[in-house]
């Protein structure tokens, strides 16, 4: 910028140090005084001298409605852009004004020289070009009527028969122009040849505004959008007595698809419509999107404003008309597809297909429950009848083993040989039940009352009969007999060894004397069982229970059982292998024990003892009633040692 010296400003006697932007360097625009009071007085209803409407300035008495308004607006400003011009700053030191009663200084307008392509312009002729739209509705004239097309023509159409026209109007040429066979009847219509010139130039700058809308397409939209159209749309009961939705549907959704945003729309379908059709149909109609401006309903003529600021207010005006009619027009579609969708009979039958269907996946379901219940209660069922045949067997078989042990030692007492055979009688409850029933069968048979003893009623029965029979029976000839007992004997005497057999069988007891190995599970519970078969008081106990045992010395089952009795951790691992170890009993897993408790308190003792643990039993996987109550029975006694101990120490 050139260097110049100081200038008065306008208004000013001196400048002093304050820059100058000379006019050429700007643009500059003014704030148009009628506007600016349209909009203090009419929106902001402040009542302020026309000479201090540009010069903000502390006012008193304003009432709480303006009040509201200035904050209103100041609030709208936070949100909203504008354009930084000076009539926005000039509204903006008004409302910091009114709202905080601040004094600002005088503001400088300075504003964008505009373009011919900027919005501004195109908004003036676009409101030029509606203005052309609404004068000539005003007129009352229909602009295909005057170009003799229908709504659905082309411009090609359109321009053809305009050049018909055109030379029946022509003031040059209408004198001297035949009217052809097509448009006598247009011709008729308006009385052509019988105007007068005025009339004449009258129709033809009819039929030139009429072209020059139909031919220009945004001015054709509105045209279209200021006529007169049907909004009517079917009420229920004319939708309850129609006997053909589609008859009745068809041509309203036709009707109203002229003013779709979105092209082509879809057609409503027939009753033979796929699923997918018919939603998609619908799914459209949901969103539909008009393209009706409705601004033929603008209450305001934007040529009637006297400033800026009354014709934007007129325009706010206008659009608030607008959109209220816009909605309405959404509303009413919506109301369309509402009793569409209502009454569709596709829509209908597929709702009734889906009940039937669902109806029908439910009874499945309900048959799968049911089955599945039924078969659950069956499996109990047959679970509880096997328990409960068991355990009667159990009890038959109890009964009957013990009335076969008698039989057994009285056919040894008939027997010559009789007391060598016995001597080891004491012991035959160490003998498993089958083995005991087939040496019974066998004597029965020999004294002629041959029988399969089962587990039953029957069985101990025939067994009872049988005493009176075994204890009268002579027994002509005892060899048979005999070699029955001698194979009970062999069954529970222990087998006869060498005495090569006997060193070596030394010989590695004393290894495992010196070099012990550790205990298995299966040795464990062997010496369990030993222990609670040989009781304390029998007659060299610890070496019969290191024979059940088989592969521990007298010596080691004493100093096991004393562990055990002590509550101490025996080593299973060989030396090699990981090390880990168990307690006595914990043959048993956390789960079974676990499920063993649970039993436990499942079923009380008040039950019949040997109904109560063949119910804990079968609530312990893999465990019989004679381990669950072996279990019992070791873990009470660790319980009462325990007791003793600390009693003991206490003293």
């Amino acid at each position: 910028m050139t260097e110049r010296g100081p200038l008065a400003l306008c208004g000013s006697a001196f400048n002093g140090e304050q820059a100058v932007v000379f006019k050429s360097e700007k643009a500059v625009r003014r704030v148009e005084p009628a506007g600016f009071a349209f909009f203090l007085s009419r929106e902001w209803q402040l009542q302020v001298p026309y000479e201090d409407m540009l010069r903000p300035r502390q006012i008193e008495h304003v009432d709480r409605p303006t009040i509201d308004r200035v904050e209103a607006y100041l609030t709208r400003l936070k949100v909203e852009q504008h354009d930084g011009k000076h009539v926005f700053a000039l509204k903006k030191q008004w409302a910091d004004i009114l709202s905080e009663g601040t004094q600002t200084a005088p503001l400088t307008d300075r504003s964008e020289v505009g373009t011919d392509d900027s919005p501004k312009l195109q908004k003036a002729a676009s409101r030029k070009c509606l203005g052309l739209v609404r004068d000539f509705v005003a007129k009352n004239q229909n602009a295909y009527e005057l170009l003799n097309v229908c709504d659905s023509d082309d411009i090609t159409t359109i321009k053809a028969n305009y050049k018909k026209i055109v030379l029946l109007l022509h003031p040059d040429k209408a004198a001297h122009t035949r009217v052809p066979q097509e448009m006598a009847q247009y011709a008729a219509k308006y009385r052509l040849r019988n105007l007068c010139e005025e009339e004449r130039k009258q129709q033809f700058l009819l039929l030139q505004d009429a072209f020059t809308i139909m031919s220009d397409p945004q001015l054709r939209h509105e045209y279209d959008c200021s006529l007169p159209f049907d909004e009517n749309i079917p009420t229920k009961e004319q939708v309850r007595d129609a006997e053909d939705f589609f008859a009745l549907f068809a041509p309203v959704f036709e009707l109203n698809a002229r003013w779709s945003n979105t092209k082509p729309v879809p057609a409503i379908g027939a009753q033979d419509a796929t699923d997918d059709e018919v939603d998609a149909f619908y799914d459209f109609w949901r969103n539909f999107e008009t393209t009706r401006t409705f601004s033929h309903a603008a209450p305001h003529l934007l040529d009637d404003a006297e400033s800026r600021e009354e014709k934007r207010w007129m325009e706010r005006e206008n659009l608030k008309v607008q959109k209220k009619l816009v909605k309405k027009e959404m509303v009413r579609i919506q109301k369309l597809v509402d009793l569409a969708q209502a009454h569709d009979p596709r829509l209908k039958a597929r709702a009734e297909r889906r009940r039937l269907e669902k109806i029908e996946r439910q009874k499945q379901i309900e048959q799968e429950t049911l089955r599945d219940q039924r078969e659950r209660e069956e499996a109990e069922a047959r679970r509880r009848d096997e328990l409960e045949r068991s355990l009667n067997r159990e009890k038959f078989e109890k009964q009957i083993v013990k009335k076969l042990r008698q039989h057994i030692r009285a056919i040894g007492a008939k027997l010559p040989n009789g007391a060598e055979l016995s001597q080891h009688f004491d012991r035959l409850s160490e003998l498993d039940y089958e083995f005991v029933k087939e040496a019974c069968q066998d004597i029965y048979a020999l004294i002629g009352h041959a029988t399969q003893i089962e587990g039953c009623e029957e069985s101990l029965q025939f067994v009872k009969r049988m005493d009176a029979i075994v204890k009268s029976a002579v027994l002509s000839d005892p060899k048979p007999y005999e070699e029955v007992l001698l194979r009970v004997s062999a069954q529970i005497s222990p087998p006869v060894v060498s005495a090569a057999t006997e060193v070596k069988e030394a010989k590695r007891t004393d290894a495992e004397e010196d070099a012990p190995a550790p205990w298995t599970p299966d040795e464990l519970s062997r010496l369990s069982k030993a222990v609670e078969l040989h009781v304390a008081g029998v007659t060299d106990r610890w070496s019969l229970i290191a024979k059940h045992v088989k592969t521990k010395t007298a010596a080691q089952c004493i100093q096991m059982a004393r562990e055990v009795a002590a509550g101490k951790r025996v080593a299973t691992g060989a030396a090699n292998s990981a090390s880990s170890s168990v307690v006595y009993g914990e043959m048993w897993s956390a789960e079974q024990q676990s499920e063993f408790e649970a039993a436990l308190s499942k079923y009380p003792s008040s039950l019949d003892p040997a109904t109560r643990w063949r119910m804990i039993a079968s609530e312990v996987q893999g465990k019989t009633p004679k381990e669950c109550l072996s279990r019992f029975k070791m873990i009470k006694a660790t319980i009462a040692a325990a007791a003793t101990r600390n009693s003991n120490n206490t003293n």
